[in-house]
Protein backbone atom coordinates (compact mmCIF):
# COMPACT_ATOMS: atom_id res chain seq x y z
CA UNK A 1 0.00 0.00 0.00
CA UNK A 2 1.31 3.42 -0.96
CA UNK A 3 1.88 5.83 1.96
CA UNK A 4 0.81 9.45 1.98
CA UNK A 5 3.89 11.67 2.19
CA UNK A 6 1.98 14.53 3.78
CA UNK A 7 4.92 16.71 4.76
CA UNK A 8 6.54 16.29 1.33
CA UNK A 9 3.33 17.42 -0.39
CA UNK A 10 3.00 20.43 1.92
CA UNK A 11 6.70 21.32 1.51
CA UNK A 12 6.45 21.23 -2.27
CA UNK A 13 3.48 23.59 -2.20
CA UNK A 14 5.03 25.99 0.33
CA UNK A 15 8.32 26.23 -1.56
CA UNK A 16 6.47 26.84 -4.84
CA UNK A 17 4.12 29.48 -3.43
CA UNK A 18 5.78 31.46 -0.64
CA UNK A 19 9.31 32.67 -1.52
CA UNK A 20 9.07 36.07 -3.19
CA UNK A 21 5.54 36.75 -1.94
CA UNK A 22 4.60 39.67 0.28
CA UNK A 23 3.76 38.81 3.87
CA UNK A 24 0.07 39.44 4.62
CA UNK A 25 -1.08 41.02 7.89
CA UNK A 26 2.47 41.93 8.87
CA UNK A 27 1.50 44.84 11.14
CA UNK A 28 1.15 42.60 14.19
CA UNK A 29 4.59 41.03 13.82
CA UNK A 30 6.69 43.88 15.26
CA UNK A 31 8.42 44.50 11.94
CA UNK A 32 9.32 48.19 11.50
CA UNK A 33 8.87 48.06 7.74
CA UNK A 34 7.50 50.92 5.68
CA UNK A 35 5.84 48.44 3.28
CA UNK A 36 4.90 44.76 3.27
CA UNK A 37 7.88 42.46 3.93
CA UNK A 38 8.82 39.90 1.29
CA UNK A 39 9.33 36.23 2.14
CA UNK A 40 12.88 35.31 1.19
CA UNK A 41 13.27 31.77 2.51
CA UNK A 42 11.22 29.25 4.45
CA UNK A 43 12.45 26.55 6.83
CA UNK A 44 11.41 22.99 6.04
CA UNK A 45 12.35 21.86 9.56
CA UNK A 46 8.88 22.56 10.96
CA UNK A 47 6.91 19.93 12.86
CA UNK A 48 3.25 19.27 12.13
CA UNK A 49 1.32 20.10 15.31
CA UNK A 50 -2.11 18.82 14.42
CA UNK A 51 -3.86 16.93 11.61
CA UNK A 52 -7.63 16.72 11.13
CA UNK A 53 -9.06 14.28 8.57
CA UNK A 54 -12.63 14.33 7.28
CA UNK A 55 -14.27 12.16 4.65
CA UNK A 56 -15.46 14.29 1.74
CA UNK A 57 -16.91 11.60 -0.52
CA UNK A 58 -16.61 7.88 -1.20
CA UNK A 59 -12.95 8.17 -2.19
CA UNK A 60 -11.89 11.72 -1.21
CA UNK A 61 -10.69 13.11 2.10
CA UNK A 62 -10.02 16.59 3.44
CA UNK A 63 -6.88 16.92 5.55
CA UNK A 64 -6.24 20.05 7.62
CA UNK A 65 -2.61 20.46 8.68
CA UNK A 66 -1.50 22.90 11.42
CA UNK A 67 2.10 23.95 12.09
CA UNK A 68 4.37 26.93 12.70
CA UNK A 69 6.59 27.84 9.78
CA UNK A 70 9.91 29.63 10.23
CA UNK A 71 10.83 32.08 7.51
CA UNK A 72 13.19 34.92 6.72
CA UNK A 73 11.55 38.09 5.49
CA UNK A 74 13.17 41.22 4.12
CA UNK A 75 11.87 44.76 4.22
CA UNK A 76 12.92 48.39 4.22
CA UNK A 77 13.32 50.52 7.35
CA UNK A 78 13.44 54.30 7.36
CA UNK A 79 16.93 55.48 8.25
CA UNK A 80 15.49 57.81 10.90
CA UNK A 81 13.76 54.86 12.61
CA UNK A 82 16.98 52.85 12.60
CA UNK A 83 18.94 55.70 14.21
CA UNK A 84 16.35 56.11 16.97
CA UNK A 85 16.06 52.38 17.66
CA UNK A 86 18.43 51.40 20.48
CA UNK A 87 17.77 47.68 20.31
CA UNK A 88 16.34 46.16 17.17
CA UNK A 89 15.38 42.56 16.53
CA UNK A 90 16.11 42.73 12.80
CA UNK A 91 19.39 42.44 10.95
CA UNK A 92 20.71 44.85 8.33
CA UNK A 93 21.17 43.41 4.84
CA UNK A 94 22.28 46.64 3.16
CA UNK A 95 22.83 49.80 5.20
CA UNK A 96 23.48 51.81 2.03
CA UNK A 97 20.37 50.76 0.08
CA UNK A 98 19.60 54.42 -0.64
CA UNK A 99 19.47 57.80 1.13
CA UNK A 100 16.13 57.08 2.81
CA UNK A 101 15.89 53.41 3.78
CA UNK A 102 17.93 50.47 5.00
CA UNK A 103 17.36 46.99 3.56
CA UNK A 104 16.75 44.74 6.58
CA UNK A 105 15.60 41.22 7.42
CA UNK A 106 14.11 39.23 10.27
CA UNK A 107 13.49 35.57 11.07
CA UNK A 108 9.91 34.90 12.20
CA UNK A 109 7.64 31.95 12.98
CA UNK A 110 4.09 32.08 11.64
CA UNK A 111 1.20 29.74 12.35
CA UNK A 112 0.01 28.00 9.20
CA UNK A 113 -3.16 26.10 8.37
CA UNK A 114 -3.06 24.15 5.10
CA UNK A 115 -5.90 22.06 3.63
CA UNK A 116 -5.40 19.17 1.23
CA UNK A 117 -7.91 17.05 -0.64
CA UNK A 118 -6.63 13.55 -1.36
CA UNK A 119 -8.17 10.52 -2.97
CA UNK A 120 -8.12 6.96 -1.69
CA UNK A 121 -4.98 6.35 -3.79
CA UNK A 122 -3.16 9.00 -1.70
CA UNK A 123 -2.93 11.42 -4.61
CA UNK A 124 -3.20 15.09 -3.73
CA UNK A 125 -6.06 16.59 -5.73
CA UNK A 126 -5.91 20.06 -4.21
CA UNK A 127 -3.88 21.99 -1.66
CA UNK A 128 -4.46 25.46 -0.25
CA UNK A 129 -2.95 27.69 2.41
CA UNK A 130 -5.96 28.67 4.51
CA UNK A 131 -4.48 30.62 7.38
CA UNK A 132 -1.35 32.56 6.68
CA UNK A 133 -2.15 35.53 8.86
CA UNK A 134 -2.17 33.97 12.30
CA UNK A 135 -5.95 34.13 12.69
CA UNK A 136 -6.47 30.42 13.29
CA UNK A 137 -8.25 29.57 16.52
CA UNK A 138 -5.86 26.63 16.87
CA UNK A 139 -2.96 28.91 17.84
Amino acid sequence: MKNLKLKDIVDEHLFAELPGEELPNWGDLNIPANSAPTIETIDDGYKIDKIDVKKLSVDEYVIDVYFKLGMDVDFFVDRTYNRNEEKSDYYVLDFDWNDHVIHAGKTIDLPMFVTLIINSGFECLSIEINDFEGDSEYY
